[in-house]
This record gives structure tokens, sequence and C-alpha cells, in this order.
């Protein structure tokens, strides 16, 4: 062990020699590996990133929550929805369906459930005016979604089903409506309608790509009698009790939205039930498969530096034919050979994956300080996996790309080499 170590030593001491002889050729050599371990710190980082974000996001929700939407129908089926310019209103969620959900004679374990209609509007007041996201929910949202108002308080179920004109304010609404005033019991517009304001929302920031502080917020039914016209909810958000099986209450839901639209197989649904497990589920997927395609491009480009690495070592070979002859004449094994060249050829992709793993941490760096200045809470976080991968691929190349000149270099002839002078 102690003759191998030290013949190691020896060959990676020649190998630094003739690669700072040639810096230039080996800086290019090693660019191919630089390229594919930046990338792989870049992946593995920035995507982790990504998703914890996305993850954080969908959290927010709350891990016991439960999402039903419609399910957009087929061009050829009227029947789930009326058509209306170049797509389909979709009105396969009733009001009433979502409401029956908070009956807790039937659903004791259904804690609180609220549907919603959504629409875009300019919210004023005096010679003010922002575009805003508009929610119309029941009152319950405050209850099942995990947003909290900051000042004043959230509408009630009785102003809901009363038609009254009430609503919240998201931050930066309230924000640019009022200033510093205080916009508790003054009167908003949107709609040709006065609204009373009753409370502001804490800030929340960006959540899914949507600004949750450019929002207001207006009692269903109110929005429903004056506004849409619509008996039906855009989706809906069910929060099982506390120490329920999510599953269950899931197929309660299921069984009920099938008997009221009288579907009999499975797969019709004109509905789509899913609980935050399954959503974050669907997200690890999401990931994995980019994961896996970019992880694809990095295999390729350390595919194309390994086979840059071979040739110029083929090349190297070539011009230090004498040289091995030389060494060979002087006692000099054909495992010494292999050993020098496999560790020059480990050195360079060790450098390489040095100059990767650097760029990769300054790059995903930046990529931090850009989505933070972007309004995103993005963590810069290193993945140690990733640096452990990096460095082991860039010594796997060396040996796997370097084998073979070293392999030529041993079968040398000596007397053939030496003639080559």
């Amino acid at each position: 062990m102690i003759k191998f170590l030290h013949n190691i030593s020896n060959s990676t001491k020649l190998a630094i020699k003739a690669l700072r002889a040639h810096k230039a050729r080996t800086l290019l050599t090693v660019l191919g590996i630089v390229i594919g371990i930046t990338t792989i710190i870049m992946i593995l980082s920035t995507g982790q990133g990504l998703q914890n974000i996305i993850l954080s996001q969908m959290g927010s929700f709350g891990s016991d929550t439960i999402f039903i939407e419609w399910k957009v129908p087929n061009a050829s089926d009227t029947a789930d929805g009326a058509y209306l310019g170049t797509g389909f209103i979709v009105d396969s969620l009733k009001i009433d369906e979502i409401h029956e959900f908070q009956n807790k004679d039937l659903y004791p374990d259904i804690a609180a459930v609220y549907g919603m209609q959504m629409g875009q509007s300019y919210v004023v007041r005096g010679g003010q005016e922002i575009g805003a996201s508009v929610w119309a929910t029941d009152a319950s949202f405050i209850d099942v979604d995990n947003s909290k108002v900051e000042f004043g308080r959230f509408y009630s179920t009785e102003e809901d089903t009363s038609l009254k004109k009430v609503i919240v304010l998201g931050a930066r609404v309230a924000e640019k409506l009022f200033g510093e005033e205080d916009p508790l019991g003054k009167y908003v517009k949107f709609d040709r309608i006065n609204w009373r304001v009753v409370g502001v929302m804490e800030e929340k920031g960006d959540m899914m790509y949507m600004d949750m502080d450019k929002q207001v917020y207006v009692p269903l039914q109110t929005y429903r009698r004056l506004i849409s016209g619509q008996d039906y909810v855009r989706m809906a958000v069910a929060k099982v009790a506390e120490g329920e099986n999510m599953a269950y209450v899931k197929e309660q839901i299921v069984d009920y939205l099938r008997r009221e639209h009288e579907i009999e197989n499975e797969g019709e649904e004109d509905f789509r039930v899913t609980s935050m497990d399954e959503a974050m589920e669907m997200i690890d997927d999401i990931m994995g498969g980019i994961k896996l395609l970019l992880g694809v491009i990095a295999a390729i480009s350390l595919l194309v530096g390994g086979i840059g690495i071979m040739n110029i070592m083929l090349v190297s070979v070539s011009e230090r034919t004498p040289e091995i002859g030389l060494r060979k004449s002087v006692g000099a094994r054909n495992f010494n050979i292999m050993c020098q060249f496999v560790c020059e050829a480990v050195v360079v992709t060790l450098i390489g994956g040095l100059l990767g793993i650097f760029f990769g941490v300054f790059l995903t760096w930046l990529l931090t300080l850009g989505a933070n200045y972007a309004g995103f809470e993005w963590e810069f976080a290193i993945s140690g996996v990733a640096i452990v991968l990096g460095l082991s691929v860039s010594f796997l190349a060396g040996f796997v790309f370097g084998l073979y000149p070293a392999w030529k270099a041993a079968g040398l002839d000596p007397i053939e080499a030496l003639r080559k002078e």
C-alpha cells in the first residue's frame, strides 16, 4: 500500500509539472469540465431554492387543506359549461354545493370551507386608482387561509348573506389609496359600486407569481348578486378538522360531487379534488423532471469535455513518446507510466471541477440576489450533494477518459519510443 501511494504521489507531481508546462492548453482542456460542473451545481442548488420557494408558498395554505376545482371541458362538450367568445365558462361547481360542506351535521370533519370567484378591476378613491385582483370569497376564507388582517377585521357571514358592500384591502392597495391615512370606515369604488373598508390585510408579498398585496376581498354573495351574476365558483378550499384523516375527507367530497353531478364512472368528473400532500408531490415530480432534463444537458457537456481531455492526452502521449521510452529504459514499469497519465487526466478534471464549483456557487449567489431583488424570498443555499457530486464526477471523468491514453502510453515499446528522439 505504501509503495502504491508513493507511486501515486510521484505520478501526481509529474502530472502537475507537465500541466504547468502547457498552461494555455490545460486551461482550454478543463473548460468543458468547468461548464459541466458549473451546470450541475446550479441545477441542484438553484433548483432546490426554487422548489423551496414553491413548497413554502404552497404550504402557506396549510398542510391540512383540500383544493376543489372545476376541470375545463372538451371543446366538443358544451354540456359542462356555456361557450363565451374563445373559451368556456365552466359552471360545474355551484356555490350551493360548496356551502353544503359547511354543514357540520353532515361533514363534521371539515373545519371550514370557502368558495371563490375572481376578477380584475381598478379600485378608485378620489384621484388615486390601482389595478387589483378581486377575490370574492365566503367569510370563512380567513379561517382557512393563513392570511391575517393587520387593521380592522374580515367581513362576517351575516354581512355576506345580507349583501353588505364591505371590502378588505390588500396592503399595497391600502397604501396606494390612503397612504398614512386610516382607511377603516372609508369608501373605495370599483365596478361603479362604493365599498366600505372594514379591514386591511397583513403584507404577504408575491405568491406563485401573484402580488398578494394587490388584492381586495369582498363578500361572495354580494359580488355574485351585484357584479358577476354567476352562481358557480372558480375554486374552493376546505380545511380538514384537526386530527381527522385527509384522505377520508377528500373521499367524502368526491362522493358528494359525483352524486350531485350524476357521474357514475371514475375519470369522467368535471371537477378536481386535490389534497395538499398530492399538490406537494406534483411539485416534486415537476421539479424532478426539470432537474433531470438539465442534468442531461450537464452530462452532455461533461461528455464533450471528457472527449476533449482524451484527445489532448493522446496528443500529449504522442509528443512525449521519447520521454516515455527513456523512463521505460531506466526501469519504469507499465503501471508507473499508466499512473502518470491517469493522474495527469484526473488532475486536469479536478481543476475543472474545483473551478466549476466556484463558478456554480458564484452564479447561484448572483441568481439569488436577482430573485430577492425581484421580490422573491429566495434563500441562498448550496447543496452539499452538488459539491460532492461535482468532485466525484470530475474524478471519474479524468479516470475514465484518461485510461485509454494511459494504456496507449504504457504499451509503447521503449526502443521504438527512443528512436523518435
